[in-house]
């Protein structure tokens, strides 16, 4: 009788080897997975906020140009591009892994001094997941990012 007691003393008070490793092994699991559903997501969330960035770059260069004399720009670079008040330069900014613009007709955007772009043009982005076109559309003094 004493023995019996014993026993279900110890299945009570925890949990075998076994069982640990079971719940282990199902945990490790779930562990190595998850961050390979959330690679693609993460990788579109930051050419999506990269675009962002450079929209409100072209949108802060058209507001400094209406109160300067002098010439504000961005030029575009391989891998950044960075924002110029006369010859100083403002910023620098990289693209990220995957991003490629495409200048192959100018790579300066020069604003007039009423925000307007001096030579209207269509810029190519190219990221991993798509391609977008930056827009300056005839007349109106924004810029319009378009997926294509």
């Amino acid at each position: 009788m004493l023995k019996s007691v014993i026993d279900q003393k110890t299945k009570k008070n925890g949990f075998t080897l076994i069982e640990l490793l079971f719940v282990l092994a199902i945990v490790s699991i779930m562990v190595l997975i998850s961050p390979i559903i959330k690679v693609p997501s993460l990788k579109n969330i930051q050419d999506q906020q990269f675009l962002t960035v450079l929209e409100s770059d072209v949108l802060y260069l058209q507001n400094l140009s209406t109160t300067t004399e002098d010439f504000v720009r961005i030029t575009f670079f391989k891998d950044h591009y960075n924002l110029r008040k006369g010859e100083e330069v403002i910023l620098n900014r990289y693209y990220p892994e995957g991003v490629t613009i495409d200048t192959r007709e100018n790579n300066n955007i020069i604003f007039k001094t009423s925000g307007t772009i001096v030579n209207r043009k269509i810029i190519v982005i190219r990221t991993n997941q798509s391609t977008y076109h930056l827009v300056f559309p005839l007349g109106k003094g924004r810029m319009n990012i378009v997926e294509n």
